[in-house]
Parts: C-alpha cells; sequence; structure tokens
C-alpha cells in the first residue's frame, strides 16, 4: 500500500483541522487501484475537479492541493475505500474509546480529536463504520445503555441547532432504536420557513408567541419518548439556526428564542444531557470576527442558563461540498478552532460537565460520496457519530 505524505502548516490549521500537526502521513486504498502523488504540498485551497485515474503521478503548484482531488475523483466512484490518518502519539493507557481516553487524545493534539479511519460497506464489511485511531472498539465493554442512561441520570435529552443538529437528533433516536428501544414521535413541527407555534402551544397551550420565519425548511421542533422496561428517555430537537437567534419569543419577558426555550418552555423539565453544534453555516454571510463575538455572548448565555449538573456536548462543523465550497469550508475551519480556543479549558477539565466532540471537519473530508446536497450527509453518517457518542459516555 502507497503512503501520500502531506505536509501542512500550522498557520492554516492543518489538512484535518489539526493544528499541532506539522507532517501527517495517509494510507490510502480502493478497489480499484491505489493513486500515488510525489512531493505533495498541501495549502489551503480544495480542489473539487474530480481527476481522471489515468493520472497517476501529479504535481500541486500554488493553493491547489492535489490529495483533496486524489480523494474526491476516489469518492466519485461507488467503492469501498479506507483512508486512515497514521496514528497519533497521544499515550492512552488502556486502549478503550472512553471519555477519558478521548479527553487525553484532545489535550496531546490541542484539538478536537480527527484522527482515524472509516470503512465503507463491502468487502466484509456489514455497514458505514469509523475507527478513531486512539483506541480500539474490538476490546469495548459498553454497559447496557439502559443501565448507562440511567447511571447517568439522562432522562430528557436535547438537540439544538439548524437542520444538522436535527439529522444528528435523529441519529440518536436511530441508537436507542437499535438498542432495544421503543421511540414514538408525539410532536413535530411543520417543515416550512415560518415557525410553527402550534409545536409549542401544545406543552404550553396559553402563551402568546411572537414567531417570524428562519433559514431552514428543516430544522424544526420535534419530541420523542423511548422506552425500554423501566426506563424512559425523552429526546427533543429544538431550532436554533443562529447563533444569536430571535426567530420566536414570548414579550415582554422573552426576547430571544433561548430565553423562551431555557426560562419558559424548558423551565419545569430542564435537560439532562444537551448536544448542540453551533450553526455556522448560516453564519457564513458575517464577518468571521462578528461570528466569533455572537458566539463568545451564546457560549456566556449558556453558562447562565444551563445548569452545572447538565451534560454538554459541543459538535465542531462538518465541511461542505460543491460550488465556492472552499470559500466556505475556510471560514468552518476558523470558526471551529474558535470554538475549541473558546472551550478548551472547559473540554479539558474531567471535572467539566461540558464536552467537545470528534472533529467533523476532518470525519466528513472523504466522504463526499455520502453528501446528499453538499451540505447535509446520508442518514448512516450521523448513525455513526451519534453511536460513537453514546459510546464515549458509556465505556466501562
Amino acid at each position: 500500500m502507497d503512503e501520500l505524505s502531506v505536509i501542512s502548516d500550522e498557520s492554516i490549521c492543518g489538512f484535518w483541522g489539526n493544528r499541532v500537526t506539522l507532517k501527517e502521513r495517509f494510507d490510502v486504498s480502493t478497489s480499484i487501484g491505489t493513486p500515488r502523488c510525489r512531493d505533495v504540498v498541501w495549502l489551503d485551497k480544495v480542489a473539487n475537479e474530480a481527476m481522471s485515474w489515468k493520472q497517476n503521478w501529479c504535481v500541486c503548484i500554488g493553493w491547489f492541493t492535489c490529495v483533496a482531488g486524489i480523494l474526491s475523483a476516489m469518492y466519485s466512484y461507488n467503492t469501498t475505500l479506507q483512508l486512515k490518518i497514521m496514528p497519533s502519539n497521544a499515550a492512552i493507557e488502556d486502549g478503550l474509546c472512553s471519555l477519558r481516553n478521548f479527553r487525553k487524545t484532545m489535550l496531546a493534539s490541542g484539538y478536537f480529536p480527527g484522527n482515524g479511519h472509516w470503512q465503507l460497506p463491502g468487502n466484509g464489511s456489514s455497514g458505514l463504520n469509523f475507527t478513531p485511531d486512539y483506541c480500539y472498539p474490538k476490546i469495548h465493554t459498553s454497559s447496557p445503555l439502559s443501565q448507562c442512561f440511567a447511571k447517568r441520570r439522562w432522562k430528557r435529552v436535547l438537540t439544538m441547532g439548524d437542520s444538522i443538529g436535527r439529522r444528528h437528533y435523529l441519529a440518536l433516536v436511530n441508537v436507542l432504536k437499535d438498542n432495544e428501544y421503543n421511540c414514538r414521535l408525539l410532536r413535530a413541527e411543520l417543515d416550512k420557513p415560518k415557525l410553527d407555534v402550534s409545536y409549542y402551544r401544545k406543552k404550553l397551550p396559553r402563551i402568546n408567541l411572537k414567531a417570524t420565519t428562519r433559514p431552514c425548511y428543516t430544522c424544526g421542533g420535534r419530541f420523542t419518548r423511548c422506552t425500554k422496561d423501566e426506563s424512559i428517555v425523552e429526546l427533543e430537537h429544538l431550532p436554533l439556526p443562529y447563533l444569536t437567534d430571535e426567530a420566536i419569543s414570548l414579550p415582554p419577558e422573552f426576547r430571544t428564542t433561548l430565553d423562551f426555550y431555557f426560562r419558559k418552555y424548558l423551565r419545569e423539565d430542564t435537560p439532562d444531557l444537551i448536544i448542540f453544534g453551533p450553526p455556522f453555516n448560516h453564519e457564513i454571510s458575517a464577518p468571521v470576527s462578528v461570528t466569533k463575538h455572537r458566539l463568545r455572548y451564546l457560549i456566556k448565555v449558556f453558562e447562565r442558563m444551563i445548569p452545572t449538573s447538565t451534560d454538554f456536548v459541543w459538535l465542531p462543523s462538518a465541511r461542505v461540498f460543491g460550488k465556492n465550497a472552499h470559500v466556505i469550508n475556510s471560514k468552518l475551519l476558523t470558526l471551529n478552532h474558535a470554538l475549541f480556543d473558546q472551550l478548551k479549558s472547559r473540554f479539558l477539565n474531567s471535572s467539566d460537565k461540558w464536552n467537545g466532540f470528534y472533529d467533523e471537519f476532518a470525519l466528513s473530508h472523504p466522504l463526499k460520496s455520502m453528501t446528499v446536497d453538499g451540505v447535509h450527509m446520508k442518514a448512516d453518517y450521523y448513525n455513526v457519530l451519534m453511536q460513537h457518542l453514546v459510546s464515549l459516555f458509556c465505556i466501562s
């Protein structure tokens, strides 16, 4: 198997969003051949054009990246492919994919962990799977999900964000179903730009909500109850398409979306676990400095509203594909780093309830074939991520 050596510079945050890695080595194999590239220097721009398989050797000049072109070409075919980033130097004692070892890896790399390899269905693999490089999934001894949720006192789980956030919610429901839970959708907003106030009035019938349009059709609220024996888990997704969202309010006291959610709508049943991916895709038109300021303000709002006993997982943004993707991805990568920089002291504190997650920008890069519309991925991608999220907390 040939190796592709990639030299990345700290000033551009690295090929996989890992600032501290100056050299990364890749193993790439497919069922239709192994492309090779000599003297590749990766700078910043992603080349989206598919390259011919006849071009087995290439030279990368200026701001174009040969590596991304090769990977793009590989994923334009329906083939089984593995991409593996060689293991990091993080010292893991027991090899478990646990939250403790995840945090150790994050400390060693100085960023959201993103090294590992994907296995697409085929050639002995029954489905999509991701294996981190810092642990060994085969030696997992996961507690039964119902026992894990009971131990962590997770009865109410909340996801927030845009349409991508709702896909994480749907994937989490799928994880519970796969673990023999019976899940019923009890409420759901209509998929339309204007907020469906009837969803909230079913819980609070006497409120006089003020609602406006929002930039996403499929980010609306959904409420599901999952049961297994004595275990009952309620999962809800609430839309938050902007960092400073005001699409729903209840004047004069609750003037922003988050004010309404946490001071009124969720006041009597505070979530035990919150999973949130900042909706950076909807902030792209704003200058990066403005978005960083909004993010900093949002964090302060969460710190004020969310109890310290609540587990909170922050999800970095995945990359996008298609026309002008390199411009958007450059901003997304910068904002992901801003997210880590602003919260790293909490992510790395073992006694803190706030946690980071896998670097979705890195993980999504080799999966162009799984994109639905350039922004959203197929359901299997989110299912795998939520399986890993639950495993982090349930490994014993």
